[in-house]
């Protein structure tokens, strides 16, 4: 299997179509062929669209549209953040060298790579639910990339580690829908515990969010530290009912 199928383009909010349409084009240039757009408008069904999209409009036509980040990422088990601005609370930096890792676990795994709006980037928000961010370095001068720029980029780095790739082992990960599971659990945890706080648990829990994508858990790994939390949550209540 063609490991570039596993990896998926996601387009967060695009304003403007004719971007969607490059995108589609230069993701056939480098044998992409996996996109996920969030909109809320019919951004996939424009002229402009069609139209900068040349001969892959095919990869258009099978593109899917969410209303919402959650669901376009929720099957996926790793997701990179292209991101052109440091945020200090955002996932796990990682650099172009990155990518050779990225490819070894598409061939067992759904691989994303997220951007943000052409306007604002990413948020940290939407930040936080990725694995790890991506910067590509620029000019410190002017070094705002137009999104299918940037999307170009990033997709011949590791387009043209396919054929020069090192070995690495590779092993499925828990999708990041089960690992959200994981992160409510171990917050309702945790700030029962006095651990987070109650008014921003949200500091804390990003941290924490970073440091357990980093492991790269196996789906037996996460039911483990599941069962854990559960039997946690348990005693809890039951301390609770002793008074």
């Amino acid at each position: 299997m063609n490991p570039l199928n596993n990896i998926y383009v996601i387009l967060l909010y695009p304003k403007r179509s004719g971007n969607v349409g490059s995108i589609a084009r230069v993701m056939k240039n480098f044998s992409f062929s996996s996109l996920r757009v969030v909109s809320k408008r019919s951004i996939l069904n424009t002229f402009e669209t069609k139209k900068m999209s040349v001969h892959a409009y095919d990869i258009i036509k099978k593109a899917k549209k969410y209303d919402y980040l959650r669901d376009a990422i929720s099957d996926l088990s790793v997701v990179v953040g292209a991101t052109g601005k440091f945020h200090k609370d955002a996932p796990t930096l990682i650099t172009i060298d990155y990518l050779d890792r990225l490819l070894t676990l598409s061939k067992e795994n759904k691989v994303g790579i997220l951007f943000g709006p052409e306007d604002r980037g990413l948020s940290n928000e939407e930040l936080s639910m990725c694995s790890y961010t991506l910067t590509i370095p620029a000019n410190p001068e002017y070094s705002s990339l137009n999104l299918s720029h940037a999307v170009g980029i990033v997709l011949w780095e590791i387009f043209k580690r396919l054929n020069n790739q090192k070995p690495g082992k590779s092993k499925k990960i828990a999708t990041k829908e089960n690992m959200e599971r994981l992160y409510n659990i171990m917050e309702d945890v945790y700030t029962e515990i006095g651990f987070l706080d109650k008014i921003n648990p949200g500091r804390i829990m990003k941290a924490l969010r970073s440091i357990y994508d980093r492991f790269e858990l196996s789906e037996r790994e996460l039911r483990v530290l599941l069962g854990i939390l559960k039997q946690t949550k348990w005693y809890i209540e039951r301390l609770k009912e002793r008074g």
